[in-house]
């Protein structure tokens, strides 16, 4: 399989609505725009863990593959594998 091209993680919130990498790379940044700040952060917190949960979903897929009674599973985590990386093709 082959990995994303993204800021390798982990990453971290900082400052509570910034992200960025374990380099100080700046990753994302969830301003309030009018929103509560609580959001603001828990949109930050999402966002930092995302290349740790796309790791995660290529590792089962790669240690589980297709199995009877999973198939919808893996078909599900596939597609989001591939939103992620920004693949419109079957190898992820």
């Amino acid at each position: 399989m082959t990995k994303s091209k993204h800021t390798p993680g982990p990453w971290e919130v900082e400052y509570k609505v910034n992200v960025k990498s374990s380099k100080g790379d700046f990753v994302a940044s969830c301003g309030c725009n009018g929103r509560d700040i609580d959001v603001s952060i828990s949109n930050a917190r999402l966002i930092a863990a995302a290349p740790e949960m796309l790791e995660l979903l290529e590792d089962l897929i790669d240690m589980e593959g297709p199995q009877p009674g999973c198939v919808s599973w893996a078909e599900k985590a596939k597609a989001v594998i591939k939103k992620a990386k920004g693949v419109d093709h079957d190898t992820i």
